[in-house]
């Protein structure tokens, strides 16, 4: 448990180290689009902004989220990384959609740009983009809420790739035309990358049964033990990635006592653990009382 507090710590550290390194890159990309007209790396620039922003999010999120449960929040606030991640991709889907507008107006409206400027500072923001990456690739496997930091970044580091790319390629064909044209690759790969995301974020946040759970097999398996007759009204959710919840009825073969369904509850505890990494677990036990034996609510 220590251990990993300490690496939750280290990565909320690597987030905000990463903050100021983009605040620092978009800056300069801004400056650098102005300067050279490349719509391209003003792009990046915007799409760098809405990083910054969305890495803040993460970071207070990913504080937030270690905060002990009250009596107004008994879950406490582990999904305020689920709600993060959500709310940076809408953001991010949102800029995409601009940028791809903005690509198709300057295809019809192609400018001069000054590649030298172009390549030179997205030359920059790719390698203060790259680092970033390499930075969180650690956490990527944490929470879904790291995943969003990083695809921000990993789609600001590609974006910065086309853009270098592009100043090259005007540079040896003099064709302007390439920059609205990258432009529009680049917001629809963003747009793209940042779906799944949004889907994963809505599946939690809807409470759907998490990834790779049969609630089925669940059923079959409970059914298995001694003494269980019928499992129904079966509810699994997860409150975050790493936490996942259980609630059912357990309808029992003969009235027991409770000392004996202690027992029961026991196995069933153990083969959800080990079996399906379930660990926080309601059961309501009956015996032919309930009408419905559904494996869901009726």
């Amino acid at each position: 448990m220590h251990q990993h507090a300490h690496g939750t710590e280290e990565g909320g550290k690597r987030l905000l180290f990463v903050v100021v390194l983009n605040a620092v890159i978009t800056l300069s990309e801004f400056i650098g689009g102005i300067l050279s007209g490349s719509l391209a790396l003003l792009t990046d620039a915007l799409h760098n902004l809405t990083d910054v922003t969305a890495i803040i999010i993460s970071y207070l999120a990913h504080k937030r989220a270690h905060k002990s449960a009250t009596a107004e929040r008994t879950f406490g606030f582990r999904r305020s990384e689920v709600v993060a991640a959500f709310f940076n991709t809408v953001v991010l889907m949102i800029i995409a959609l601009f940028i791809l507008k903005e690509a198709i107006s300057r295809i019809y409206r192609p400018s001069m740009i000054n590649t030298d400027i172009m390549i030179g500072v997205a030359t920059v923001g790719f390698l203060g983009n790259l680092f970033s990456v390499l930075l969180l690739k650690r956490d990527v496997g944490s929470n879904i809420n790291f995943r969003a930091a990083f695809l921000h970044l990993l789609s600001d580091t590609l974006s910065s790739v086309a853009v270098i790319l592009g100043g090259i390629f005007i540079n040896i064909t003099g064709i302007p035309m390439i920059d609205p044209i990258l432009t529009f690759a680049i917001g629809a790969y963003i747009l793209y990358a940042a779906l799944k995301i949004l889907l994963d974020a809505t599946h939690i946040l809807m409470q759907g049964t998490p990834k790779g759970i049969d609630i089925e097999r669940i059923k079959l398996e409970m059914e298995n033990l001694n003494e269980i007759d019928n499992v129904h009204n079966m509810h699994v959710w997860s409150l975050n990635e790493k936490q996942l919840y259980l609630e059912c009825h357990v309808d029992i073969c003969r009235d027991l006592k409770l000392s004996q369904l202690e027992i029961v509850k026991a196995d069933i505890h153990q083969l959800l653990n080990d079996e399906f990494s379930i660990d926080h677990i309601t059961l309501q036990f009956e015996y032919k009382s309930c009408k419905t034996r559904n494996i869901l609510d009726s």
